[in-house]
């Protein structure tokens, strides 16, 4: 791999809330990570910014969601349910799963980084469409 590329790896690291990043492809490959973190563990979760109480809810409404269950992304970029066109999803509702599993892949900069699940629990809702732009702080999963 260039310098010019791995600096942009860098750079993405020190941006993002990510703590641990690795990428490999037909150039090579290469393993970041924080400094002052141990490999493996999971990135500090942004607080979701507050929002205003929901109105009551009528036959149709969606239930509200518990924040403690959700899964945030830790970046920008696209998110992608599959690791591959054609592929089946890594997750689905009403699955189980277990702390640390892959639930979706973000790519930002060409590099795919996992979503891993923080807890062991079922999928109750997946709340981004596969290929859909997500931002940092946005929730993508809520495990129960």
């Amino acid at each position: 791999m260039d310098i010019e590329r791995i600096s942009a790896f860098i750079d993405l690291l020190a941006t993002s809330p990510l703590v641990e990043l690795e990428v490999e492809d037909a150039q090579g490959r290469i393993r970041l990570l924080k400094p002052g973190t141990a490999a493996g563990a999971p990135a500090a979760v942004p607080a979701l910014p507050s929002r205003p109480p929901l109105a009551p809810a009528g036959a149709d409404a969606e239930p509200e969601m518990a924040t403690e269950g959700l899964v945030l992304s830790p970046m920008f970029g696209t998110f992608y349910r599959s690791p591959a066109p054609g592929e089946p999803p890594l997750v689905s509702e009403g699955q189980n799963v277990e702390a640390g599993q892959t639930l979706a892949l973000i790519e930002a900069m060409k590099t795919l980084c996992k979503i891993p699940a923080q807890r062991a629990g079922v999928v109750r809702r997946i709340l981004v469409a596969n290929g859909d732009p997500v931002t940092e702080g946005e929730p993508l999963f809520e495990i129960e």
